[in-house]
């Protein structure tokens, strides 16, 4: 079994039931095909980045998982079937980072040590134009 995420976009005019029986239509659909569902992460309404279908505003899902790829193509394909699923995007993600939450770099000068040094940046070498005389 592989680590996935999916994060999948509901249609922000539907009410909050509606939302969650199509999130445990989804979640019950992958357990069915043996799938284990670590976290799923209601992330609520937030404005779309561009206007899709006339919408401006949209219900985020974040499900991490772990499941077989018969399972995956399954669920992909009842989201691309769902009316009110807008968007939805299928990620396998590495071993080691299933599960662990974002890493903060610190801010304060206690833990400089910890942080990495910034790199120099090397100065370029002027460019070369070609001469126009063909010599």
């Amino acid at each position: 079994m592989r680590p996935y995420e999916i994060v999948v976009i509901f249609d922000a005019s539907k009410n909050d039931g509606e939302i969650r029986k199509s999130v445990d239509r989804i979640t019950n659909g992958l357990k069915a095909d043996g799938a284990d569902i670590r976290n799923v992460d209601l992330w609520g309404r937030r404005r779309l980045a561009y206007e899709i279908d006339h919408k401006t505003e949209a219900y985020y899902i974040l499900i991490e998982l772990r499941a077989e790829a018969a399972a995956v193509i399954e669920a992909d394909r009842s989201m691309l079937l769902a009316d009110d699923v807008i968007r939805h995007k299928i990620i396998r993600i590495p071993e080691h980072i299933f599960g662990k939450a974002p890493t903060v770099r610190p801010t304060d000068d206690s833990n400089a040590d910890i942080a990495p040094e910034p790199r120099e940046r090397k100065p370029r070498a002027p460019r070369r134009t070609p001469s126009r005389t063909g010599a």
